[in-house]
């Protein structure tokens, strides 16, 4: 059974806009791409679009752009897989980084207990002398001035 991570507000806040800052830009450009594609295409099938230009002019286009459309769906498909490998790496990471911090406030606490226990004995020695030396000054009436 796995823990349950902790859900700070700021990972909240990024699944709520997830949604208009991540997923609603790549379709919309999507969109903007195929439809690019679809207008580029559709006179070079014989189809009347309003467009005036011949076809020949139209599948050269297509030719030229082609290539670039190829780069273009490597570079996405890449992308792709990156999201994906942080997506996995962000679910396993919280777990491991609140095992982190347990074990950093255990060192903490351990630290200042054996920095306590270390400095200690030379606080009290240091606090008997500046007694012994404030009472036999006082005893022999001698001044520091």
């Amino acid at each position: 059974m796995k823990p349950e991570p902790i859900k700070h507000a700021s990972y909240l806040r990024h699944r709520r806009q997830r949604i208009w800052h991540i997923r609603i830009p790549v379709v919309v450009g999507s969109m903007l791409i195929l439809a690019a594609a679809v207008i580029m295409i559709l006179p070079a099938a014989g189809i009347d679009t309003g467009v005036d230009v011949s076809h020949g002019a139209d599948a050269s286009l297509i030719w030229m752009i082609l290539p670039l459309l190829f780069l273009a769906v490597i570079v996405t498909l890449f992308l792709v897989g990156l999201i994906v490998m942080v997506a996995k790496i962000l679910k396993t990471l919280p777990q491991y980084t609140s095992v982190g911090q347990h074990y950093a406030g255990l060192i903490a606490v351990n630290v200042q207990f054996w920095s306590k226990r270390i400095a200690s004995p030379l606080i009290v020695i240091q606090s008997r002398l500046a007694s012994m030396n404030a009472f036999f000054t006082s005893l022999l009436g001698r001044s520091r001035r």
